[in-house]
């Protein structure tokens, strides 16, 4: 196993372009060392799963029919009377 160095010698005798390619790859495995490993990016669509979920039971159509009906009925009758 060679020394610290011994490596830096042998690093210095490399051609310009296998150091630079060294560079990258001690970079790399710093960065991975300090950052971590890089995670997936979501896709859009994945980020806003659940954004609209409600907090209770989703109604069923019958459900909406009626709050609909309802939310008419008092519009109507409340600006009647309010005239």
């Amino acid at each position: 196993m060679l020394t610290y160095n011994q490596l830096i010698s042998e690093i210095k005798q490399l051609p310009p372009a296998e150091r630079l390619s060294l560079l990258e790859v001690i970079t790399h495995s710093l960065r991975e060392d300090v950052i971590g490993k890089p995670r997936r990016k979501a896709q859009s669509g994945e980020k806003l799963l659940g954004i609209a979920k409600p907090a209770g039971e989703i109604p069923d159509d019958e459900k909406i029919k009626e709050i609909l009906v309802n939310g008419l009925l008092e519009k109507y009758l409340n600006n009647e009377s309010a005239s």
